[in-house]
């Protein structure tokens, strides 16, 4: 019975996660207009928190995913004004504050899934991370704490992908009025 009720639990927390999911659809999206324009790197400022900035590189079937402040905000601004969007990448990772940083590492570029499978990884503050293979207890989490991890950073990860998307959509709005 208990075996049964584990399972059952697990595939509600599955089902609840891809309901709720937007990040699948933003990834999709994000990778294909990088393929489009033969990216392999993207930067943004953040709208949403001035001094904070987005930055994504695609790695084989991975998508890696950054969110940080940065302490020279002006200088990522004019890096990615020169489309120089790997340096900004690696910036945010080597100098960027890691209070309040999130990474993302999106292993099939796919968005963040709850999965046995899975190798989708979130990292905040550069020192706590989760793994969505469905294992809370390998990660010392109570079930319910691990589905609000997940639920915080789908929603975190979905809006990192949006702010790219919007980036390289409107640099190519921008081109194509010129």
């Amino acid at each position: 019975m208990t075996a049964a009720i584990v399972g059952t639990s697990l595939a509600l927390l599955t089902v609840f996660g891809a309901a709720q999911a937007e990040s699948p659809e933003r990834a999709a999206e994000l990778v294909k207009l990088m393929n489009e324009r033969a990216m392999t790197a993207i930067a943004a400022a953040d709208p949403a928190e001035p001094g904070r900035f987005v930055a994504a590189m695609l790695a084989g079937p991975q998508l890696l995913v950054i969110s940080a402040r940065y302490s020279a905000p002006a200088l990522l601004r004019e890096r990615i004004v020169k489309n120089e969007f790997q340096q900004v990448y690696g910036d945010l990772h080597s100098a960027g504050d890691r209070e309040g940083r999130v990474f993302i590492i999106d292993s099939s570029a796919d968005g963040l899934k709850l999965a046995r499978e899975s190798s989708d990884v979130a990292w905040r503050n550069s020192a706590t991370n989760a793994i969505f293979n469905l294992d809370w207890k390998s990660q010392k989490l109570k079930e319910a704490d691990y589905r609000r991890t997940y639920e915080e950073d789908e929603k975190v990860y979905a809006a990192m992908l949006g702010t790219l998307i919007s980036a390289i959509k409107s640099a190519s709005a921008t081109s194509g009025r010129k």
